[in-house]
This record gives structure tokens, sequence and C-alpha cells, in this order.
């Protein structure tokens, strides 16, 4: 296994071999395994999106595999999370609303051209 399909999780090599690509940014080679606070997630170094939240891959279970397998699920809408679809549960973050966060499976990625405006987007 090459040094850019694995990282430490801490415990041990994950592979990160079979990803799907970053919705954001189309990396593929950057993508690693990260645990935070109590959840385990994907994230891309090419532009810090993270994936989505998986019950499984949180304390107590910290299942790295149900981390990888959330990243790889997309039900993209247009205008909506590139993850869970929704579109009525989105934030923006940041000083100058620079990230989108959706409240529904927890996922964050660049803002791209649309406008900041007053949180919530997407929806009333």
């Amino acid at each position: 296994m090459s040094e850019s399909s694995k990282t430490d999780t801490g415990t041990g090599w994950a592979s990160t071999t079979g990803l799907e690509r970053c919705p954001s940014c189309g990396n593929k080679t950057g993508l690693k395994y990260e645990f935070s606070g109590s959840c385990g997630f994907v994230e891309c170094q090419g532009c810090g999106t993270t994936g989505p939240l998986d019950d499984e891959a949180a304390d107590p279970l910290c299942d790295v595999g149900a981390a990888l397998a959330a990243w790889n699920r997309r039900k993209p809408a247009e205008g909506g999370c590139p993850w869970c679809g929704c579109t009525g549960n989105l934030y923006r973050q940041g000083e100058s609303g620079e990230w989108t966060f959706c409240g529904d499976c927890d996922a964050r990625w660049p803002t791209r051209t649309e406008p900041v405006t007053a949180t919530p987007v997407g929806g009333a």
C-alpha cells in the first residue's frame, strides 16, 4: 500500500483506497481519516472539506470503516449537500461565510460562487 493511500488512525493504518473524489475540489489522493472530538470522518487535504458523520464512527464504536463508507455515500441535489442531498438545513460558517455546513449530516465544504446570504441558506 502506498503512503498516499493509507492514513494513521492513531491505532494503526486505515486504507483510504476506494474513496470517491472530493465533491468540492475533485481531489482523490489527499483524502485522510481524522478523529476529532468523539467522531471519525474523512477530510480532504486539498480544500478542507469534511465528510458526513456516521453514528458508528463515533464513540464508543469508533468504526473507521463506517467513516470511510460515509464519505462514499452520495445523494447530490442541485444546491444541496453533496452527501445527504438536504437543501433546507444548510448554514454558512466562518467570518465571511466561506464554509457551508449541513445540519443533517454534519458535512462541511467550501462555499463556492454563491453570494453570502443570511443563514440558513437553501431553505426557510
